[in-house]
């Protein structure tokens, strides 16, 4: 039953400002990416990954005129929901960085432009807490966004 619970809902554009906008999800165990317009009686699938598989979507984004999201292994991309054969993504950081005791992957649009995705590390990997990582995304990898991005949560 928990395969159809909503791990993530998200708005593609304001839709105060934009009657071309969508509501994204993720859903079926963080497996699927799906949406659905304004008006309309069925979600269409953006993506799926395999179920046998050990990667799953981890968050996803309105960013800078786009839907972005990211996986469990640290793949970016982003969702062109017009492509003319339906759905695609493109992937725009490939494996950021293997992190053992990975507990979430989360993605931050700032007021600023910037896409960040903040990392929560698990206190088994740890001495004395959870570790935050906060990286800037980029199409030619990720950068540390300070050093505090290594700070300790007690």
């Amino acid at each position: 039953m928990a395969t159809w619970f909503y791990q993530k809902a998200v708005l593609s554009r304001s839709p105060s400002e934009h009657a071309d906008h969508a509501v994204m999800i993720i859903h079926r165990d963080m497996d699927w990416v799906s949406f659905v317009r304004p008006g309309g009686s069925n979600w269409q699938v953006a993506s799926t990954l395999d179920v046998n598989g050990k990667d799953r979507y981890a968050d996803c984004v309105y960013h800078n005129g786009g839907i972005l999201h990211c996986d469990s292994s640290g793949d970016s991309g982003e969702m062109d929901l017009e492509g003319p054969n339906g759905p695609t993504k493109e992937v725009i950081v490939s494996k950021m960085q293997y992190l053992p005791g990975l507990l979430t992957r989360h993605l931050v649009s700032t007021p600023w432009g910037y896409l960040l995705q903040v990392r929560a590390i698990s206190r088994g990997q740890v001495k004395n807490g959870t570790r935050l990582q906060v990286r800037e995304v980029h199409p030619d990898g990720s950068k540390k966004v300070s050093p505090k991005s290594k700070s300790t949560m007690p």
